[in-house]
């Protein structure tokens, strides 16, 4: 870009603690001789979106679904992916409305030329002056797709900043159930065979414990009787399940204990340059 036509977006006074991405005009009385230019610019943003950022407006039956639906990760995930397809769509044609705006100016400077003067120096000034007051047109087209970049860039990321806020809630509820599914004690074989295997390990020696034990297990392990009991019946009823609660223990008893780390005997080490001389 040439350094005499960069434009740098800074943050306006007025706006300090306010969004300044809100519209600033709800109502024609609102709009005065010194706010028209920017009036006019919201109305061309305006018939931007209904031209090229309209979307299909579904049925009953999809709004019913829609309504209806409950949200995990998964599903916020792709809501966040599919926003970031329909903001890169949604660039591009911002970025070809702003070429059409850039093509019409370059156009219109081509022909505001008076090519047939013909004093050279005339055609000369002519020229310059021209150009002097298209290249001004231009700092303020740059302003503008600035501008409506940066709105439409804020108009997604408030979407999806929102749904990301929900998706993390959502996961942390689903990891904290999961935590606590997997610490509580089962309450059938079905269930007990589902466990990872150190929690399946914890819970067979209980089963195999004595009154005392037990006991001790569930102050360890903050367990209650009312909920260890279901899967203490199955254990005395069924004898398939509770042979493979017993192998769990034996195995695990007679399973080869790493071994203790040997201290090394430490031997010193003299640089043979610093031995005393032969006598």
């Amino acid at each position: 870009m040439n350094p005499e036509t960069r434009t740098y977006r800074f943050p306006k006074p007025q706006y300090s603690g306010k969004n300044g991405f809100l519209s600033q005009f709800t109502d024609p009385a609102q709009i005065t001789d010194k706010n028209e230019e920017e009036a006019i610019e919201k109305h061309r943003q305006f018939e931007f979106f209904l031209e090229h950022q309209k979307r299909e407006v579904p049925d009953l039956e999809t709004m019913a679904a829609e309504l209806n639906r409950k949200d995990d990760a998964a599903s916020l995930k792709k809501q966040i992916d599919d926003l970031q397809v329909l903001h890169e769509n949604d660039l591009q044609r911002l970025y070809d409305f702003n070429v059409n705006e850039y093509l019409e100016s370059i156009q219109s400077q081509h022909t505001s030329r008076d090519y047939t003067a013909q004093r050279p120096e005339v055609y000369e000034a002519e020229r310059a002056a021209i150009d002097e007051l298209f290249d001004m047109e231009r700092r303020g087209l740059q302003i503008k797709w600035e501008d409506r970049y940066q709105q439409l860039h804020y108009a997604h990321l408030s979407e999806v900043l929102a749904l990301t806020a929900e998706k993390k809630r959502i996961e942390e509820a689903e990891e904290k159930a999961r935590q606590e599914e997997a610490r509580a004690f089962p309450l059938t074989a079905a269930d007990y065979n589902r466990k990872a295997p150190d929690m399946k390990l914890r819970v067979a020696l209980f089963l195999t414990a004595d009154k005392n034990r037990q006991e001790r297990y569930l102050d360890e392990h903050g367990w209650a009787w009312r909920q260890v009991q279901p899967l203490c019946d199955v254990f005395k009823k069924d004898m398939q399940f509770a042979a493979n609660v017993r192998a769990l223990v034996i195995n695990n008893a007679m399973a080869p204990k790493p071994a203790a780390p040997v201290a090394q005997k430490y031997t010193p080490t003299t640089d043979p340059r610093k031995r005393p001389p032969a006598a």
